[in-house]
């Protein structure tokens, strides 16, 4: 399963264009490609709006539907689980590509106490992913995530009932922090008593006690993606121990840690993972 999953990706990608991390093997990634994403104006402006976003500060934010119905076909059902500064209209452009590949996808509602617009902690919005899930008719559940969504995705699977476990198929997560972020470290300085970036925090309760608990029937099922043009999530701290594939998008494929949502070949490399899952 995972040597055919690796060459898929790499006929989506590339042979340059992806590294993948086994038995603690590390890909060598050199200073100036790492740099590139500080340099390129492109990653420095994309950086900048989303830094703005960890921030309350969202500019030329646009009102989208808060959320997009269920669709199920063939008895699955792919449920796209924002991260901590996502809203659902950013991810039309992952949706469509998706919908191009044969697979319907919703995401569900962006996870913030919509009396306060304050974000809930990780277990608020795990739970109510949980519940999402078991309320779900399909017979194979599918979870996109993006950033704190793997996060929030596998602590919701852990705590399914078992038959509801047995129905997850491919979690695909997108710049996960699976070992923090000290850009939510140092958020937390400036936004104090925000649960969510206390979890986001390198060695924080979640990721040293909670995510390692995490059972392998579920983190088999999951393929982590990270970029190493991501300088909000680095890709060393996107790899998932235990995980059926961790992945890193290298030189031209490699993108942002917002432009995960945006471009089009990491939205194929999903439909191309969910495809050999089916």
């Amino acid at each position: 399963m995972t040597h055919r999953l690796k060459e898929v990706v790499k006929q989506t990608l590339g042979e340059d264009g992806v590294s993948f991390i086994e038995n603690g093997d590390r890909p060598s990634i050199s200073f100036k490609e790492q740099m590139d994403a500080w340099l390129a104006i492109d990653n420095i402006s994309g950086n900048a709006r989303y830094a703005m976003k960890l921030l309350g500060i969202n500019p030329g934010r646009r009102r989208g539907k808060k959320t997009n119905g269920a669709k199920i076909i063939d008895g699955m059902e792919n449920i796209i689980v924002p991260g901590y500064a996502s809203r659902n209209s950013t991810f039309s452009s992952m949706r469509e590509v998706l919908e191009d590949n044969g697979f319907q996808s919703h995401a569900v509602n962006a996870y913030e106490d919509l009396r306060f617009r304050r974000p809930l902690t990780t277990f608020q919005s795990a739970d109510l992913l949980k519940r999402r899930i078991e309320d779900s008719p399909a017979d194979i559940v599918n979870l996109i995530c993006h950033s704190m969504g793997g996060i929030i995705a596998l602590i919701a699977c852990e705590n399914l009932r078992e038959e509801d476990r047995e129905r997850i198929g491919r979690i695909v997560t997108l710049g996960t922090p699976w070992n923090g972020t000290t850009m939510a470290k140092l958020l937390a300085l400036v936004k104090q008593g925000d649960g969510a970036l206390r979890d986001l925090s390198p060695q924080s309760y979640v990721l040293d006690r909670v995510v390692p608990q995490v059972g392998n029937d579920i983190k088999r099922k999951t393929v982590s993606i990270g970029s190493a043009h991501d300088v909000i999530v680095p890709w060393e701290s996107s790899i998932l121990d235990g995980s059926l594939l961790n992945a890193v998008l290298r030189r031209g494929k490699a993108v942002t840690h917002a432009n995960f949502l945006h471009e089009d070949h990491v939205a194929q490399t999903v439909a191309e993972v969910l495809k050999e899952a089916a």
